[in-house]
C-alpha cells in the first residue's frame, strides 16, 4: 500500500520536458540504448562458437547495456506522453511565426502600395494648382509633412470604404 508522501515523491519524479528537443534526446538515448543492446546480442551470437573471443567481456558489456537500456526506457516512459503534444506546439509556433512573418510583408507592401497610390495622386493636384515638383518633394516628407498629415487624418477619421458600404445597404450591422 501507497502512503502519500510515496505518491507526493513518486510525483516530484514526473518532471514533464519543457521542450521538443529535450524530449526527441530522451526518445533517442532510448533508440540508441535498444540498438546498442541488439548489437551487442548479435555480436555474443556470432562469437558463441569461435575460439579465443573473450566472450565473458562481451557478456559484461551487454549487462551494462541492458542496464543503460532500462534506465533509458524508464525515462522514455516518464516523457513519452508529452512528445507528440510538444512536437505539435512546436510546429504551430513555428507556422503562427510564418503566418506572422508574411503578413508584416504583405501590410509593409500594402502600406509602401498606397503611398505611392497617394502620393501620385496629391502630386497631381498640387502640380495642377501651380505647385513645383521641388516644393511638392519637400511637403510630402518629413513628420509634419502630407503624408504624416494624411495618415493622421485617416486615422482619426477611422472610415473605410467597403465597410460604409455595407452599412449603407442597411443590411448589415458592422
Amino acid at each position: 500500500m501507497f502512503t502519500l508522501d510515496d505518491i507526493k515523491n513518486g510525483m516530484r519524479e514526473i518532471k514533464p520536458p519543457v521542450s521538443a528537443d529535450a524530449a526527441r534526446q530522451v526518445r533517442n538515448r532510448f533508440l540508441d540504448a535498444r540498438e546498442l543492446v541488439q548489437k551487442l546480442e548479435e555480436d555474443i551470437r556470432l562469437a558463441a562458437g569461435r575460439r579465443g573471443v573473450d566472450i565473458e567481456s562481451l557478456y559484461r558489456k551487454l549487462e551494462a547495456a541492458k542496464d543503460g537500456l532500462l534506465e533509458a526506457q524508464r525515462d522514455f516512459e516518464l516523457v513519452g506522453p508529452f512528445i507528440s503534444g510538444l512536437e505539435a506546439a512546436e510546429r504551430a509556433d513555428q507556422l503562427e511565426a510564418a503566418h506572422q512573418a508574411a503578413q508584416k510583408k504583405a501590410q509593409a507592401t500594402h502600406a509602401l502600395e498606397e503611398e505611392a497610390r497617394t502620393k501620385a495622386a496629391f502630386q497631381e493636384r498640387w502640380l495642377a494648382a501651380g505647385g513645383t515638383l521641388e516644393q511638392f518633394q519637400k511637403a510630402w516628407g518629413g513628420p509634419d509633412g502630407l503624408w504624416a498629415q494624411e495618415l493622421r487624418r485617416r486615422v482619426t477619421e477611422g472610415g473605410h470604404a467597403p465597410v460604409d458600404l455595407l452599412r449603407a445597404t442597411g443590411r448589415y450591422v458592422v
